[in-house]
C-alpha cells in the first residue's frame, strides 16, 4: 500500500502541472515542453565515505522518514531525479522507490 501512495505522489508531482490542451499546434508544444521538463533516469553508486559500509534509503526525503533498506557500498541504483539534497531511486532488489541523500552517493 505504501508503494502505491508513494507512486502516486511521485506521479503528482512530476505531472501535476500539466494542462490540457486542444489542437495540434498546442498540443505539439506542450509535448515539446514535457519532453524538456522530464527527469532523466541515470545511475547512480553508493560510495564509501567516512569509512561508511552502507547508504540508508528512506521512504520519503526526510532524515526522519522510515528506513526502507540498507545498501551496501558499490551498488549501483537507477536515480530518477534529485530534490535539493536527496535523490529519488529505485532498490535495485525489490524495485521500491525511495529516497537517499547525497551524502552516500558518489557523484
Amino acid at each position: 500500500m505504501r508503494f502505491f501512495l508513494l507512486l502516486a505522489t511521485v506521479f503528482l508531482i512530476c505531472f501535476g502541472g500539466c494542462t490540457h490542451t486542444s489542437g495540434t499546434e498546442t498540443a505539439s508544444a506542450a509535448m515539446a515542453e514535457e519532453e524538456q521538463t522530464t527527469p532523466s533516469v541515470r545511475n547512480i553508486t553508493i560510495a564509501q565515505k567516512k569509512g561508511r559500509k552502507y547508504g540508508v534509503v528512506r521512504l520519503a526525503s526526510d532524515s526522519k522518514s522510515p528506513v526502507l533498506a540498507k545498501v551496501p557500498v558499490g551498488t549501483s541504483m537507477r536515480c530518477f531525479g534529485k530534490v535539493e539534497d536527496w535523490y529519488q531511486i529505485q532498490l535495485p532488489e525489490s524495485g521500491q522507490l525511495g529516497w537517499i541523500k547525497d551524502v552516500y552517493i558518489d557523484d
